[in-house]
């Protein structure tokens, strides 16, 4: 097999430098502002001028990125440094960001590079970095504090202008307080395909314009591959895949470095990371019926196979060449950016849980999958219209703003869309799901009156919408009804035959809807229940004794209760009218 000798592109951005930019460059998939000096020099800059921006990093568990004007802030977050990723991999040579400042008493600006991955850890291994503090200055080296800056100290809510570099020779430090430059002399060797963080220990920060240099590999999907493979493009120092087969099919695996293997299970030690292809031939390719690079049943995975961490995986090439053959592929927590599975039309898993920089996937006809799951990944379209055997769809926390869902559902008895606000899409009509079980949508921008009349439905998390009414008569299976924060001017329950629990919190009921929901619930008859009727009216005094016949029966409820008021006074104190019952007294103010 012909090798292709690998070519590296440098990014050096230069404010002084300038040239003309070829007409015909690699597509970086980024959102700043990308600007090519010659044919191996480009500028990278954001501004924050559009929200497009902020998808180019990836945030610290629980942290946002909120866009201003000319800046964006890091907020939230739960881990120890609440910090930016960006998405590219770098050999990073200098970071400038100008008017950047801590805006917390913690009082914390830090500078990360070299990273393999960056989860919130103030001393990061591998990884190099400048922390500047309010209290004191200090550098890091692969999980090790290192010495004192000396750096001017930071100040709350004091923007300054900082330039981070990073080389051979070790890192340095400039602000615009002194601009005085302070060295790291400790030698470290910077790697290509690397992260670099931005962020502050424990507290908010704000970051205007911000510029990255450095060294990236080319985009391994401008690199010609034979016709007859699969690439599997990896960037881990090891690559693990499995694949399954039937018969005894002529397996053939090619190496970045052109070792080989016939092994529906090889280990390729490479030794260090990297972006490395994998060529997989399969003689024939309708043996081939699986292919994993990361499974661990997450979110209600099922099928048996196997449990593997995910492979650095960062995309497919030729992939239809697998053709009618391949029923399932296992895929994730890896760094894919895109998948065309168009072709591949015995497919029956999908499973792409957390691929978090996944954004663009085409899906074809499927008429036989059955699972599909993207799962808390990027996905910025999604056309299901092919999935006509559908069962189970997961597809929360995405990019979507609708789903093509064609005339699928028949078979879908699981749907899981959650915490997609962006979305401008109703639901189709529920009975285009007649063995719906589960409906989980919450936070997805849904609107009108909720109707779902299904006797087999038996759980609907749909609360944080924006419902103006709710019909669930004929629902007799439901068990689980949430429509917390919606204002439901309308609600109807029908029998509520096996309805345990059920969270109307904030939805604006007036008395008569609260005693007609603990009536209905009541008239049921379930036991060791749970209701949440917070944030709406005062049920009536009457309806005391079904609350009372709840509570007998092992229910929990959440609700405020009337006060039963059995003797009123009113009389005058000291100009002042005052009403005293037996359990209260009120002043009368007019």
């Amino acid at each position: 097999m012909v090798r292709i000798a690998k070519s590296l592109f440098i990014l050096v951005l230069s404010c002084c430098f300038s040239g003309q930019a070829p007409a015909q460059r690699p597509d970086l998939g980024l959102n700043g502002a990308v600007t090519w000096i010659d044919d191996t020099h480009i500028r990278v800059e954001y501004d924050w001028s559009e929200q497009a921006q902020l998808s180019d990093w990836i945030m610290t568990s629980g942290s946002s990125l909120v866009r201003g004007d000319g800046s964006v802030t890091v907020t939230g977050g739960s881990s120890g440094v609440r910090a930016m990723i960006w998405k590219q991999g770098i050999r990073c040579s200098r970071i400038i960001a100008n008017n950047a400042a801590p805006l917390t008493s913690a009082g914390h600006l830090n500078f990360y590079s070299n990273l393999i991955t960056f989860t919130g850890n103030w001393l990061p291994d591998p990884g190099r970095g400048a922390v500047l503090i309010t209290s004191g200055n200090f550098w890091t080296h692969d999980g090790v504090k290192g010495e004192n800056m000396g750096a001017p100290l930071l100040a709350v809510g004091v923007a300054r202008n900082y330039e981070y570099t990073l080389s051979t020779a070790g890192m340095t430090m400039k602000s615009s307080a002194d601009n005085v430059v302070y060295s790291d002399n400790i030698a470290c060797t910077p790697e290509l395909d690397r992260k670099i963080a931005l962020g502050g220990y424990g507290g908010e920060t704000i970051w205007g314009k911000v510029i990255i240099d450095g060294e990236i590999t080319m985009p391994w999907q401008y690199e010609p591959v034979p016709p007859d493979v699969i690439n599997i493009q990896s960037s881990g120092a090891v690559f693990a895949p499995v694949i399954e087969v039937i018969g005894n099919p002529l397996i053939e695996w090619t190496f970045d470095d052109s070792s080989t293997s016939n092994s529906p299970t090889p280990v390729k030690d490479y030794g260090s990371a990297g972006s490395r292809h994998n060529y997989l031939k399969v003689t024939p390719w309708s043996a081939l019926i699986g292919i994993n690079i990361g499974y661990d049943a997450s979110d209600g995975g099922y099928g048996g196979f196997d449990i593997i961490p995910q492979q650095n995986v960062l995309g497919f090439q030729n992939l239809e060449l697998a053709g009618v053959g391949l029923e399932y592929l296992c895929a994730s927590y890896n760094p894919v950016t895109e998948l065309d599975l168009r072709g591949l039309t015995s497919l029956k898993f999908i499973e792409l849980f957390k691929c978090q920089y996944l954004s663009k996937l085409r899906l074809g006809s499927h008429p036989v999958l059955e699972r599909f799951c993207v799962e808390n990944c990027s996905v910025d379209s999604l056309d299901l219209s092919g999935c006509t055997g559908l069962e189970d769809m997961r597809a929360a926390l995405n990019n979507y703003t609708f789903i093509n869902w064609g005339s699928v559902g028949q078979s879908v008895w699981h749907i899981c869309i959650r915490d997609n606000p962006q979305m401008t899409q109703k639901l189709p009509p529920l009975s285009q799901f007649p063995v719906l079980r589960e409906l989980w949508d919450w936070n997805t921008n849904q609107t009108g009156v909720f109707e779902c009349h299904s006797p087999v439905m038996e759980s609907i998390l749909s609360y944080n919408n924006n419902y103006s009414g709710a019909d669930v008569s004929g629902s007799t299976g439901l068990r689980v009804l949430s429509l917390s924060g919606s204002q439901l001017g309308s609600l109807v329950l029908g029998t509520a035959d096996r309805l345990t629990s059920l969270q109307l919190n904030d939805c604006g009921l007036t008395r008569s809807q609260v005693d007609y929901v603990l009536q209905t619930l009541d008239g049921a008859g379930n036991e060791n229940g749970r209701l949440d009727l917070m944030g709406n009216a005062v049920p009536s005094v009457g309806s005391l004794a079904l609350y009372n016949n709840l509570i007998a029966k092992g229910w929990t409820v959440d609700m405020i209760l009337p006060v039963a008021v059995s003797e009123i006074n009113i009389f005058s104190l000291g100009g002042e009218t005052i009403i005293r019952t037996r359990n209260c007294t009120l002043q009368l103010q007019t």
